[in-house]
């Protein structure tokens, strides 16, 4: 199935509200990958960022666990478990002999509320066995009882799905679900080290297909006029199961929980991935809200996107049935990554290109580093722990280019994957003698990078960050060094 599309305005949505929400997350300098509007069925707005066509499937972290909810459902739609049952029961080999009477009483609900009986991750993603660990866990409290969200839960709910289904998650969800809505065939999930799909965090797949989500669980579980999940699932699974105000550290995860599936304001529910990965559903206004992203290295950054949507699309919505008159499209084009701030007076120092900084000793392991100009970018060389690499930093723009580390993770997470990830790399003259640059990592997973080159008295100081999971851990810290003489 593909959407139609609409105007904005044909929907009772006001072109000048998208086009503010579009320039709103623009001043908050969030790094949107997409941006998607979809009201009763029809597509209002679609905004990509380079590289993300709208084709290219994009990691959505921990709105996956949504995922897995929607997969226990046809479970159950097919009659192969209930909700209540007792986990136990599915796996008797896992279960040690002195296993706590509170584990052995969660039952399937009380994982689909992320209700353990314990408050801590039962698990490392990265080795054991995800069973085992949480019939062997620490219990504080009854199962079922209090909101506590955690990673445990989608993956063993995911372990119980692929031993039921006697495939892969994505696997089984296919035929069933996914193919009937039209998914993209790219669609597929990191695998944790013991063979598992990484329901808790590892789908790829793209804007569209969450669209597609969405407007199926407001239909209550029907896609065009066939029914694929079970409707008082559905119900369930976007109902207010449990409190959430415990876990809220920001303005907008407050609102509750349903089934891996999260409450928002006016009375809607989303699946929620870390860095804006959003499908926010709105049943009394048919409205779907997708968006992807990395606000990582923005703090409150999600908070803020969401914000910004309430303000202006939310709040100047029309009920439902009312055509508006046409006006303009929004201006922009496409959605951009942004770049670092600078006040725009400043330029590269003299006598810093083509020379060898030699460093002192430093976390990030960086021996020496050299700067080379081009014609509109900054080639940065420098020596690490794993070698010799280069960054082409775009002057006041991005370029694509392959990350120079091999040793990060693709299809499974904790294996090298053997290869770069693709980035966006960019600088500016941010201030007097100061570098600014920015990588984006836009590949299986997404993360940023910052780093502030400063220059002075023949020497440089350089201050790393970065915003991402399980990796450019070796590009945090400080470094100093001088440069050698001609």
């Amino acid at each position: 199935m593909t959407f139609s599309s609409v105007s904005p305005e044909s929907q009772g949505v006001p072109a000048a509200a998208v086009a503010a929400f579009l320039e709103g997350l623009k001043e908050l300098a969030l790094p949107m990958h997409s941006v998607l509007l979809v009201r009763r069925g029809a597509l209002l707005a679609e905004y990509y960022a380079e590289p993300y066509p709208a084709d290219v499937p994009h990691r959505i972290y921990s709105a996956s666990k949504s995922f897995v909810a929607l997969a226990v459902g046809l479970l159950v739609g097919e009659g192969k478990l209930s909700v209540r049952d007792r986990l136990a029961v599915y796996f008797p080999e896992k279960v040690p002999l002195d296993a706590d009477a509170l584990v052995l009483e969660t039952t399937v609900e009380d994982l689909l509320r992320m209700a353990p009986p314990f408050s801590d991750e039962s698990y490392d993603s990265l080795k054991g066995d995800v069973v085992e660990s949480f019939f062997r866990a620490e219990t504080t409290h009854p199962a079922g009882t209090i909101f506590c969200y955690n990673a445990a839960s989608p993956a063993v709910l995911t372990a119980l799905v692929e031993k039921l289904a006697g495939e892969p998650m994505l696997s089984y969800m296919w035929p069933r679900l996914l193919k009937p809505l039209g998914f993209s065939p790219r669609t597929w999930c990191v695998k944790m080290p013991q063979g598992l799909s990484w329901g808790a965090s590892g789908i790829m797949c793209t804007p569209r297909d969450l669209a597609k989500l969405g407007v199926l669980l407001l239909n209550k579980g029907v896609w065009e006029g066939r029914r694929l999940l079970p409707e008082e699932y559905v119900r369930a699974a976007c109902g207010r199961q449990l409190d959430s105000d415990a876990e809220n550290t920001g303005t907008e995860s407050g609102f509750g929980y349903g089934y891996l599936i999260w409450r928002t304001r006016h009375s809607g529910f989303a699946f929620c991935g870390m860095g804006s990965q959003y499908l926010v559903c709105l049943p009394k206004e048919e409205l779907v809200l997708v968006t992807t992203g990395d606000t990582q290295a923005v703090r409150g950054g999600s908070d803020a996107l969401l914000n910004c949507f309430w303000r202006t699309v939310y709040a100047s919505l029309q009920p439902n049935g009312t055509a508006l008159t046409s006006e303009a499209r929004p201006a922009a084009e496409r959605l951009a990554l942004p770049l670092p701030f600078s006040d725009g007076s400043s330029g590269p120092p003299e006598g810093i290109w083509g020379r060898r900084a030699v460093m002192r000793e430093n976390s990030m392991g960086i021996s020496w580093m050299c700067f080379e100009r081009e014609e509109d970018s900054i080639l940065w060389r420098y020596e690490n722990r794993t070698g010799e690499h280069q960054l082409r930093f775009g002057v006041g723009c991005y370029r694509e280019q392959t990350f120079p580390e091999t040793h990060y993770y693709i299809d499974t997470v904790g294996r090298p994957g053997g290869r770069g990830y693709r980035c966006q790399v960019g600088a500016v003259w941010s201030c007097a003698g100061t570098l600014a640059a920015r990588v984006y990592i836009t590949d299986v997973n997404v993360g940023t990078g910052k780093m502030t080159f400063r220059f002075e008295r023949d020497c440089v100081s350089v201050w790393m960050t970065a915003c991402a999971e399980f990796f450019l851990t070796e590009y945090r810290g400080f470094g100093w060094g001088c440069f050698s003489a001609d």
